[in-house]
């Protein structure tokens, strides 16, 4: 029954499970249990791959060769602004997807909002996230080093993170 399961997905989507999101965006592909909804379907794709659904990446892909520029811009909004939403709640599980957005998501990669994220997921005990923030390092010129690490600091102090411990 995909009327059922689209319904369920759809929920579970909301509430950030990433199968979910990436079920939800096959079934609005293909128009099974909903009418094809290529701009939904790739808003849920592009966040299941945000949250490491690797298939996400291929579906993103095919979805991105038939929605038209313009309605990627208004899905990138949308999904910077679910992501925004979960990080204004202190959700430190979002760091490194919004941080994976500024990389794979956007037009052109924002590597000081990427250093930044990834600097507060380091700062706040995220598994991982000091070998992801050092591999960009690179990609900043110094200057912009320093505003990434402003940023961070910045964000730091402005939420209220559990810090893990190791």
């Amino acid at each position: 029954n995909y009327t059922a399961a689209v319904v369920l997905f759809d929920a579970l989507a909301k509430n950030d499970d990433p199968d979910a999101q990436y079920n939800l965006a096959l079934l609005l592909k293909k128009g099974l249990g909903h009418p094809s909804n290529y701009p939904l379907a790739l808003q849920w794709a592009w966040l299941a791959q945000l949250s490491g659904i690797t298939k996400a990446i291929e579906l993103s892909e095919e979805l991105i060769s038939i929605v038209p520029d313009k309605s990627q811009e208004i899905v990138r909004s949308n999904v910077l602004k679910i992501l925004q939403e979960r990080m204004d709640s202190s959700d430190s599980d979002v760091i490194l997807q919004k941080a994976q957005f500024h990389l794979s998501v956007v037009v052109e990669p924002d590597y000081i909002s990427a250093y930044a994220l990834r600097s507060l997921a380091a700062a706040v005990g995220l598994s991982g996230a000091i070998e992801l923030r050092d591999e960009i390092e690179g990609e900043l010129a110094p200057e912009d080093l320093m505003v990434s690490q402003e940023q961070a600091a910045s964000l730091f102090s402005n939420f209220e993170w559990k810090v893990m411990e190791e």
